[in-house]
């Protein structure tokens, strides 16, 4: 649970001091609760992942076979499975966003070179259909989706940033520094604005995460630490252009991390001094993420809200589960995470109580 703001003690004389004066006390702050449901495993599947959810409380990610074909699913908010997106042209599929009208963002997984991932749109009516590359182009990977169908994702062995709009033609948004140098969206909100990451030069490295709007092209977002290649990253953004992600920042004088942040407002903040990135961010300013307690090599997912940080382990009603990252919350406050301890891969749903 969340650490207490003050003791028992103060706390009652805080509450006889307010009574005494006759002005009445505001409202502790509440902490939700959540209720945990597996999301269901289709039938020949070992293990399951959630990467998204939308507002209709449709969850998408992805189930994999116990040889490793993977298949995009899409869940309901109860667990149930609404439906295997299954393969696009033998390839297997991973689902890594839905828009409010069920529409799936995601890619077709290939072997690299002799037949590379494809970026996949899918819907109830036309089923997986595949947009378009670049000019010269071939691998890409399609990673958000808003209500306007339109696409942000990456394309090309060196990887650029692209924004496909609703008819699956590709524009490529541009890099940072002075030269094409690659990147990757990640993120759009509804009007249209793309976050993600790019490097600042040929050797790619540093890479920093960018805020990209159709009136004024890329923006780097810079960094908060001293490092020569310290790196940020742009994850997701809401509606009020505020972006989820991760920035390096100096821990001494010799090591630098990355850590679970928010931009908004022309600058970083820190949401907790741990390794880890913020994965998902809604309207109302809350974050789910993962991030490291105690090192880098174990991961627990998290929930950030006016100001507060808390593991979401401590708020689950079932403690028979550990969940090592939160990726996705809608505006209801509905959080899909995954379990990966022990190399059992589970997906879950966290409704609030």
């Amino acid at each position: 649970m969340l650490k207490k703001l003050a003791s028992l003690c103060t706390f009652f004389m805080l509450v006889l001091m307010v009574t005494v004066s006759g002005v009445q006390a505001a409202p502790l702050a509440q902490t939700h609760m959540y209720t945990l449901t597996p999301l269901s495993v289709p039938a020949g599947f070992t293990a399951t992942e959630a990467n998204g959810i939308n507002e209709n409380g449709q969850i998408v990610g992805t189930a994999t076979s116990s040889n490793g074909v993977t298949h995009a699913i899409i869940w309901d908010s109860s667990g149930r499975v609404v439906q295997n997106l299954g393969t696009f042209e033998n390839r297997p599929t991973i689902g890594f966003a839905i828009n409010d009208d069920g529409v799936v963002a995601g890619t077709g997984v290939g072997n690299f070179f002799a037949n590379p991932n494809v970026a996949l749109v899918w819907d109830a009516t036309n089923g997986w259909q595949m947009l378009h590359n670049p000019p010269n182009e071939v691998l890409s990977i399609a990673f958000a989706i808003n209500n306007a169908r339109q696409v942000a994702g990456s394309s090309g062995f060196v990887q650029r940033a692209v924004l496909w709009d609703s008819a699956g033609n590709p524009q490529l948004i541009g890099s940072l520094g002075s030269g094409d140098f690659g990147g990757t969206a990640l993120g759009i909100n509804t009007s249209g604005q793309v976050t993600g990451f790019a490097s600042l030069n040929s050797g790619g490295f540093p890479v920093h995460g960018f805020l990209w709007t159709p009136e004024a092209g890329m923006r780097d977002l810079g960094t908060l630490s001293t490092y020569q290649f310290a790196r940020s990253e742009g994850i997701a953004i809401n509606d009020l252009g505020h972006i989820a992600g991760s920035v390096d920042i100096d821990i001494d004088r010799f090591t630098n991390i990355g850590v679970p942040g928010l931009w908004h407002d022309g600058r970083w903040t820190v949401l907790r001094r741990r390794a880890g990135s913020a994965l998902a961010i809604n309207n109302q300013g809350e974050i789910v993420g993962t991030f490291s307690p105690n090192s880098d090599t174990s991961f627990r997912a998290f929930i950030y809200h006016d100001g507060r940080f808390t593991n979401l382990n401590r708020l689950i009603v079932s403690r028979n589960t550990t969940l090592t990252e939160a990726t996705g919350i809608n505006e209801q406050g509905l959080i899909v995470a995954n379990s990966d301890v022990g190399g059992a891969a589970r997906a879950f749903v966290l409704t609030p109580r």
